[in-house]
C-alpha cells in the first residue's frame, strides 16, 4: 500500500512550486503597476513549450547520429558528447529567451517586462516536470489508497518504490530552476533594453550550459557517488538560484536593477 508520506510527499512537489510562482506573481503586480504583465507571464510559457518540443527532437536526431558512432559511447568521447548535448539545450534556451523578450517588447521596449516572463518560463517548466515525473503517479496512489485502484502488478511495485526523498529534492528543483529562470530573464531584458546584444545571448547559454552539462557529467564521473555528484549540482545550481533571488527581490523592492554588489553605481537601471 502507497504510504500517506509518499501522497503528501507528491502533493506538496505540486504545492509549493506553485505557491512559489503565485507568490512571485503577486510581488510582480504589487511592485510593477503596469498593464501587459500577464500576456509576458504567458509569453514564457509559450517560450518554454516550443524550446523543449524542438529541442526534444532535434535531442533524439542527435542522439541517434552520434549512437552510431563508438567513440562517444565511452570516455573522452562521452563527455564531448554531453557537452555538444548541452550546449545545444542552451542554444535552444537562449532562443526562447530572446524570443519572449523581443515579442514582448516589440511595441515599446519595457524592462520590467522580464520578470513576469521569467516566471512563466519556469511555471511551465513546473508544470510539465511534474506531470512527467508525479502527474500519474499521484492520481494512481489516491486510487490505491482509496481501494479502487486496477493497475498492473509492474505499476504497483513502482509505486511502492516512489522514494519520498526523491520528492523533496525534487521541490529543491523546481524552486531552484523557477528562481534561476527568472533572474536569468531579467538580466536578458536588461541588456535587451540596454543594447548590449552579446551579454543577452551569453547570460542563457553560459547558465544553461553550465547546469545542464553538471547535470550529466557529474553522474558519469562519480558513478560510485550519487550523493556527492547532487550535492555538487546543488551547490551550483543553488548558488546561481540565491543570486537570482537577490537581483529579483532587490529590483521589486527598489525598483533598481543591482547585478554586481561592488559596482551598484555601475550597474544599475532607474
Amino acid at each position: 500500500m502507497v504510504t500517506t508520506g509518499q501522497i503528501v510527499g507528491m502533493a506538496l512537489a505540486a504545492i509549493i512550486p506553485v505557491g512559489l510562482i503565485i507568490m512571485l506573481e503577486v510581488a510582480i503586480h504589487k511592485n510593477i503597476k503596469k498593464k501587459g504583465l500577464f500576456s509576458c507571464f504567458v509569453y514564457g510559457m509559450l517560450g518554454y513549450c516550443w524550446q523543449i518540443m524542438i529541442y526534444a527532437f532535434v535531442n533524439g536526431w542527435l542522439g541517434s547520429v552520434m549512437a552510431q558512432c563508438d567513440w562517444f559511447k565511452a570516455g573522452f568521447g562521452h563527455i564531448v558528447y554531453m557537452m555538444i548535448n548541452a550546449i545545444v539545450y542552451a542554444l535552444f534556451v537562449m532562443m526562447a529567451a530572446v524570443w519572449c523578450i523581443y515579442l514582448a517588447n516589440m511595441r515599446v521596449r519595457d524592462f520590467d517586462r522580464g520578470v513576469p516572463i521569467g516566471v512563466g518560463y519556469g511555471a511551465a517548466y513546473v508544470f510539465w516536470s511534474y506531470l512527467l515525473t508525479y502527474g500519474a503517479a499521484f492520481v494512481y496512489s489516491i486510487q490505491m489508497k482509496a481501494g479502487s485502484f486496477s493497475g498492473s502488478a509492474e505499476l504497483k511495485e513502482k509505486l511502492l518504490a516512489l522514494s519520498v526523498e526523491n520528492m523533496y529534492l525534487f521541490i529543491a528543483d523546481m524552486i531552484i530552476f523557477l528562481l534561476i529562470m527568472t533572474g536569468t530573464m531579467v538580466l536578458v531584458s536588461h541588456f535587451f533594453t540596454k543594447g548590449q546584444r552579446i551579454k543577452m545571448i551569453l547570460v542563457p547559454i553560459i547558465s544553461q550550459y553550465v547546469i545542464h552539462f553538471l547535470d550529466a557529467f557529474l553522474p558519469y564521473m562519480l558513478k560510485d557517488n550519487d550523493v556527492l555528484s547532487s550535492v555538487i549540482l546543488h551547490i551550483v545550481t543553488g548558488t546561481m538560484a540565491v543570486y537570482s533571488l537577490w537581483l529579483v527581490y532587490g529590483y521589486l523592492k527598489s525598483g533598481r536593477l543591482v547585478i554586481l554588489p561592488t559596482k551598484s553605481k555601475d550597474s544599475s537601471e532607474e
